[in-house]
């Protein structure tokens, strides 16, 4: 995965950044540890979550975690990593 900060990525290497996430997660889970212990011991989510309001972080993790690969819904969580990313820079 890159090491690039999501704050400095397109629409593009977001959305792509999800799809790594969403495999390291499913990989982590088929090797047999649980999702509540790798959450707990995870900090892969942070700079998501420092960035996005906390009912859309939900849905990203249910994105994440249930490997959902929907254009629709990926683009949604996209545009709003997007304009949370742009208000913070508006502050």
């Amino acid at each position: 995965m890159k090491n690039k900060v999501i704050r400095d990525m397109n629409a593009f290497e977001i959305k792509n950044h999800i799809l790594d996430l969403q495999k390291i997660v499913k990989s982590t889970l088929d090797s047999g540890i649980s999702i509540d212990s790798f959450l707990d011991k995870t900090d892969i989510f942070n700079e998501i979550e420092d960035l996005i309001p906390d009912e859309e972080f939900a849905i990203f993790i249910l994105t994440i975690i249930n490997n959902f690969d929907s254009d629709i819904l990926l683009d949604n969580v996209v545009n709003t990593i997007e304009s949370s990313i742009v208000k913070e820079g508006e502050k």
